[in-house]
């Protein structure tokens, strides 16, 4: 399933490793170690609006190990990814989305 991470990205489901708070998460000694190990090799991607304070990072293994950071909270980016909401983006051209079959009427009834 997928789901919106911020601005106009979409993740799949699949390749979150975690969501993270970063009031919380951020004061973190070694998630600050961390941020910077991952920032060193590029893989930080900035999902916010300009002008907008980041709430919360997603931990990916899409493409490889990837941090994505999101101006939408975790309780937001959660319910947003139970919902199923953004079915509609899986179905937009040119993005992977579910593959429908036609299912023939049960003659049973």
């Amino acid at each position: 399933m997928y789901f919106h991470a911020g601005q106009d990205f979409v993740l799949n489901t699949r390749d979150v490793i975690g969501v993270f708070d970063l009031d919380t998460a951020g004061a973190s000694r070694r998630t600050e170690e961390y941020f910077r190990h991952v920032e060193s090799e590029g893989a930080v991607v900035d999902l916010c609006a300009p002008g907008t304070l980041p709430k919360s990072f997603l931990v990916t293994d899409f493409p490889d190990e990837t941090i994505y950071i999101s101006q939408l909270s975790p309780a937001a980016l959660k319910k947003s990814g139970e919902a199923g909401i953004l079915k509609y983006y899986a179905r937009r051209p040119g993005m992977p989305g579910p593959q429908h079959k036609k299912v023939p009427p049960d003659k049973g009834q």
